[in-house]
């Protein structure tokens, strides 16, 4: 389906905001004046139908919400005049009578589809799919331009839509709040919980975050006086103390313990991994040893390489570090039970007990000693027996010196040099530091900025991330340019929202054909 077949299905004839003032735009594109509905019954019936909008409303309960006061006969002579007007202003048949009741249809509501974003962002928390909820959050927060007011402000069914969307919101924002400080989005926590605290000054749940998220972007005093703030609003408020779940997260940041990020999952190296892995498994159902010397800048994913492949299913690996005074040989003759000091029966019982083959990691080959270096080599040359070395060095090592390593082992040893990240696999791994999908902009600059090694790829995200310069888009997640703190797309909800409703018709009509548009 093409983009302009999507936007013929999405397409009502008449939109109608209800969050904040009524506004109504007829299906030529006209703005309903607020004049044209004559009485405010009329005006809260458009609210009324449209907040239940492709649900029939009975006629009982409308006249009870509008009408209170007069008998039934009257009060459905009244329902019929004002469903009769809103038909003419309109110039649609949108107003049907249905099961008994009155119907809204062929128009978008701003409420309903505030609503349905909000059920979307919750099951998403529930999914743990958090960057899609902030995502939907941001969608939904901008249409909720204020809250529901109907013309009578003390009528009850208007206080009961109020609280329940408003309830919505702020429950909305305060998950995506959690979910953005989860996900070290440190700019977009602060600016969610700050938006709850707007609305609800004794929200525990969006002083957390915007503790977090203080923390997270170095400015540890200021969660401090945050906690000092939520301290002081509990007491004036309601009388109370902070939770218990507050005061631990107080006595955490007073402890002042650095962030530790969480593990990044494996992801990418998908054919040098399964390589390595039938390696090993050749080296055991042949009896015979193997030796792989893996070159690689630093940051290209190595040992992360070597511990994924040779995982719990595979090999027993033992690693060694090597230095300039390690002597990584007897170690690594060792790990694979090539020990001179125990016989065949030791070694065949030992593994035995394991019930799985044993492989040697040796990392930093390239800061050995030349004398260690050839010890190494000639060690290697005499293996027998299954046997898996896997030896990884820095580019500092050159080819010719690694052949060396392999080279007496003839087709039983090879030299793998790491190629960067492929384009797939940093989106891939973006999307899992994220916890969002990349799109195809974000990847092509941590492409160009990382060089395609996978330390760099996860480093440079996470900058991003903490210093608010990843926002999410329909197109997935994107990295902002620029002075993020005075970008258009995040201050120029905020300047519509105050502006919206001084805004002539000509000018709604514009932005109207700019969404479109941009769509």
């Amino acid at each position: 389906m093409s983009l302009i077949e999507r936007e013929e299905v999405l397409y009502e004839p008449v939109e109608v905001r209800v969050l904040g003032p009524l506004r109504v735009r007829r299906a030529d594109g006209s703005i309903v004046q607020p004049s044209e509905w004559l009485t405010s019954q009329t005006a809260d019936l458009v609210r009324l139908l449209a907040l239940r909008v492709d649900e029939p409303v009975a006629v009982e309960v409308l006249i009870d919400a509008l009408w209170p006061k007069v008998d039934e006969k009257r009060g459905r002579a009244s329902l019929r005049t004002a469903a009769s007007r809103v038909r003419k202003v309109l110039g649609e048949d949108c107003v049907q009578r249905r099961l008994g009741g009155l119907v809204l249809t062929g128009a978008w509501v701003d409420a309903h589809a505030f609503e349905t974003l909000a059920q979307r962002a919750r099951r998403h928390i529930m999914t743990g799919e958090l960057a899609k909820a902030v995502t939907t959050t941001r969608e939904a927060e901008a249409i909720y331009l204020g809250e529901f007011r109907s013309h009578r402000d003390g009528a009850d069914w208007g206080l009961r839509e109020r609280d329940s969307l408003a309830a919505t919101y702020r429950t909305m924002i305060a998950d995506a709040a959690e979910a953005a400080a989860t996900l070290a989005w440190w700019h977009d926590a602060v600016d969610l919980a700050e938006r709850i605290l707007l609305v609800e000054p004794c929200s525990e749940r969006a002083y957390r975050a915007l503790m977090r998220a203080n923390r997270g972007l170095g400015e540890t005093a200021l969660a401090l006086k945050t906690f000092d703030r939520c301290r002081h609003v509990l007491a004036d408020e309601v009388g109370a103390d902070p939770s218990a779940e507050t005061h631990a997260l107080y006595l955490e940041l007073l402890a002042d313990l650095p962030l530790e990020p969480a593990a990044v999952p494996f992801v990418g190296r998908a054919h040098e991994r399964e390589w390595l892995r039938e390696l090993a498994e050749t080296s055991e159902a042949t009896g015979e040893p193997a030796v792989v010397c893996m070159l690689g800048p630093a940051g290209s994913g190595k040992t992360w390489l070597v511990e994924r492949a040779l995982a719990s299913d595979g090999p027993a690996l033992t690693t060694i570090s090597c230095s300039t005074v390690v002597e990584p040989w007897p170690a690594l003759r060792a790990a694979v039970g090539a020990d001179p000091a125990r016989g065949p029966s030791d070694v065949a019982a030992a593994r035995g007990r394991r019930n799985r083959p044993r492989a040697g990691f040796g990392d930093d080959v390239h800061l050995l000693s030349a004398a260690a270096f050839e010890r190494l080599a000639e060690g290697l040359a005499s293996l027998r027996g299954a046997a898996f070395v896997v030896l990884a060095a820095r580019p500092e090592l050159d080819a010719g010196r690694a052949q060396l390593l392999v080279g007496p082992l003839g087709g039983r040893g090879s030299l793998l040099t790491l190629p960067p990240l492929e384009s797939e696999e940093i989106a891939e791994l973006c999307a899992v530091v994220l916890r969002g999908d990349a799109s195809a902009q974000l990847t092509a600059q941590v492409a160009a900025r990382s060089g395609g090694l996978p330390s760099a790829v996860v480093a440079l995200v996470r900058e991003w991330a903490a210093t608010g310069r990843i926002a999410a888009t329909s197109a997935g997640l994107v990295v902002l340019h620029g002075d993020v703190a005075g970008h258009p797309d995040l201050q120029g909800r905020r300047v519509l929202t105050e502006a919206i409703d001084r805004l002539p018709a000509a000018a709604l009509d514009v932005l109207h054909l700019v969404v479109v548009i941009g769509r």
